[in-house]
């Protein structure tokens, strides 16, 4: 029986050992399958880094090769345009006959000087224009008529009471049908003689001011609040420059952020130019566009 025993315990000696060792090799197949699936990870993993790279590295030559530099969105920035002085005109009538006259003259000025460019604003004026148009009737004849006109104009800058030139300009009218034709028939005339002459003298060269925009794209300040800082503070540190002669807001744009301020200066005081000398202003933090 011993024989028998001991083949049996053999045997099953041998078919534990068995056992073990396919259990080991199952373990390490499963450890080898482990393994080179994390290697197979691996390398996809390393693939996607590198093609991201990759990308991210052709997106950097792009721009690069499109030769503009990105601007930073909390940049404030601002340009200028030049524009013409604001007038008002006051006009006066000497005479019984001239009243019309006065709204003709006064009229045909402002479309003139319109028409030239400047901006008829008696609530912010740069210059105060005077008239006084004069009308005598020189000959009468039936229904026909015939006027001589005379109308005395003054011009003086308002921030100093300056006075920038006197004219007086005189004309005798053609024989005209009917009086207010006979009136007009001289007031036209005079009128586009003295506009002429406004617009020169109302000239940065003559009159010694300037005017510009200045719009200012603030990307900076969101809210309402700190933008409305912004424009109180910027009005008020650019009125206390020298050579400045007004300072204010006149359009904004809230969806485009833009603020646009109307500056009147005198020109001779700022040797590098007004946008220069606003942008050197370090507490504003303006760039040029």
């Amino acid at each position: 029986m011993e024989p028998m025993r001991g083949g049996i315990i053999e045997r099953t000696e041998g078919l534990q050992y068995t056992s073990r060792w396919k259990r080991r090799e199952e373990t390490m197949q499963t450890t080898e399958g482990r393994n080179r699936g994390a290697v197979t990870a691996r390398v996809i993993f390393g693939l996607l880094c590198v093609g991201m790279f990759a990308g991210g590295c052709r997106t950097v030559a792009d721009r690069r090769d499109d030769g503009r530099k990105p601007q930073p969105v909390d940049d404030i920035t601002a340009e200028s345009k030049a524009q013409r002085l604001n007038m008002h005109i006051n006009s006066q009538s000497a005479g019984n006959d001239a009243r019309n006259a006065a709204i003709e003259v006064q009229s045909a000025v402002q479309s003139a000087l319109t028409e030239g460019g400047y901006r008829i604003d008696p609530s912010h004026p740069d210059v105060r224009v005077s008239l006084v148009t004069e009308i005598e009737s020189f000959d009468a004849s039936g229904n026909f008529y015939r006027f001589d006109g005379r109308i005395r104009a003054a011009v003086e800058r308002v921030a100093d009471k300056r006075l920038l030139g006197e004219n007086t300009f005189e004309k005798r009218g053609d024989r005209t049908l009917g009086q207010a034709a006979a009136i007009r028939a001289v007031s036209t005339p005079l009128a586009r003689q003295t506009a002429d002459w406004l617009v020169n003298v109302a000239a940065p060269a003559r009159s010694g001011l300037a005017a510009e925009d200045i719009t200012v794209v603030n990307r900076r300040f969101s809210s309402r609040r700190r933008r409305n800082e912004f424009i109180e503070y910027f009005v008020e540190r650019v009125k206390v420059e020298p050579g400045v002669v007004s300072c204010r807001l006149i359009d904004q744009d809230d969806r485009q952020r833009e603020l646009v301020f109307r500056i009147v200066y005198f020109p001779d005081q700022f040797d590098d130019g007004l946008l220069t000398r606003i942008v050197n202003m370090q507490e504003l933090d303006i760039k040029t566009r």
